[in-house]
Parts: C-alpha cells; sequence; structure tokens
C-alpha cells in the first residue's frame, strides 16, 4: 500500500534541502537510497521520484509509506512489517533461509535478512512448499512479549534451534555457552535468570541444561 499526504508531490520529481526517513527499525536507510537518482543544484537536492518509489516498493520489509513535503524537507514515513524473523529450515545436505512476519506467512526465502530478532533454526527434512511453522509460532509470540518487556535479554539471544521435543537450544552473543530450555515463556524467564548468573560470576561453560529441576553451574 502506498500513501501520498497533502501538500500532494506532483511531477516526476522534487527538490528539497534534506530527506528524512521515518520509523525506521530493521531498515538501513542508506540500503533504501542507494539506488535513488539525485541531483545537487542551487543548494538544493533533486530527488527522482519514480526511482525513490521504485526503492520503496522494492524493500520487502516496508508495508507501507507516506511521501510528503515539509519545509523543504521531504520526509518518508515509513511503516515497516514488523517483527519479522528469519527462519532457517536445515535438512537434506542444505539450509534454506525465509524471512517470515509475526503470522508465520514467508515473505521471500533463499537470502538472510538483519532483524531486530534472533534467528529460528527449525531441523526439517521437509522441501521448501512444505514447511512447517507449527513448532515455532509459539515461540515468536514468546519473543514479541520478551521484545515488549525485557529488551536487554532479547539482544543477547543470536540463534534459537527449536528441537522436536518441545526443547529450544539457545545460542547467545559473546558467549560460548548453549543453553537448552522449555519451548514456553517460563523457559526464557528461566533464561533471563541463568544469564544473569554467568555475567556475574564470569563463568561460561559449554552446555547447560535449564530443563532440570536443578542447574549446577561451575
Amino acid at each position: 500500500m502506498i500513501l501520498f499526504s497533502l501538500p500532494v508531490i506532483a511531477g516526476d520529481q522534487v527538490s528539497v534541502k534534506s530527506i528524512h526517513l521515518k520509523g525506521l527499525k530493521n531498515i538501513n536507510k542508506f540500503d533504501v537510497l542507494r539506488n535513488v537518482k539525485t541531483s545537487i543544484s542551487g543548494g538544493m537536492i533533486n530527488i527522482d521520484l519514480d526511482s525513490l518509489k521504485s526503492a520503496l516498493d522494492g524493500e520487502v520489509m516496508i508495508d507501507n509509506y507516506i511521501l510528503k513535503k515539509e519545509n523543504n524537507v521531504l520526509v518518508v514515513d515509513i511503516i515497516e512489517r514488523y517483527p519479522l524473523y528469519v527462519v532457517v529450515f536445515s535438512g537434506k545436505g542444505e539450509s534454506v533461509p525465509c524471512l517470515v512476519d509475526s503470522r508465520m506467512r514467508i515473505i521471500k526465502s533463499g537470502f538472510f535478512f538483519m532483524t531486530d530478532m534472533p534467528i529460528i533454526e527449525v531441523k526439517s527434512e521437509k522441501t521448501e512448499n512444505e514447511k512447517d511453522f507449527s513448532g515455532i509460532a509459539g515461540v515468536a509470540e514468546v519473543l514479541e512479549k520478551i521484545n515488549r518487556t525485557n529488551k536487554k535479554l532479547l539482544s543477547e539471544l543470536r540463534c534459537l534451534t527449536v528441537q522436536e521435543d518441545r526443547k529450544i537450544l539457545v545460542s547467545l552473543r559473546g558467549r560460548r555457552t548453549r543453553l537448552l530450555i522449555d519451548r514456553s515463556e517460563k523457559g526464557f524467564l528461566k533464561l533471563d535468570g541463568a544469564l544473569k548468573v554467568l555475567d556475574g560470576r564470569e563463568i561460561y561453560p559449554e552446555f547447560l541444561d535449564l530443563t532440570k529441576e536443578i542447574v549446577l553451574i561451575r
């Protein structure tokens, strides 16, 4: 969906002093503007609107946007598809990354994207057209809640490997320890507590099983 606010920007080109992109979360401003045709004259930036719209329309992370001109500034108010997850299906000797939305609908496959969510890995022997997201839908819901309530914990998570026994193997950023947790909100709460202990003691064993009632850290 493409929206235009008043005053309407008419013609094929607009001249402004600067361009401002609002609402960015996962998208890099310079990646969007890299192929936009521009020129400089009289201290103003001349922007080709067709190439700008093409760049915005071609960005799969953008849901819709509004273009408006305010005080010689071209404002691009962007609404991203958010949250987004990179789900990697591993099996049959290959790994297929898929960019998916919160409803587990595939937006694009075959490419890695940078998002503010950890990578979710699923061991699967199914073909690309048979991808089963049922096992990770609940994981996405928990991650969305953590994103609202505990962004620090979310930023520490590098990769979540979803297993068939309703458990998740967690890889952290900057730490060698891998932790096995239950695939539930309680599992992530236990992970948060364990991470605080590890960082407080500066002890990082190779593996911890947090699905057990008693966990010995040494």
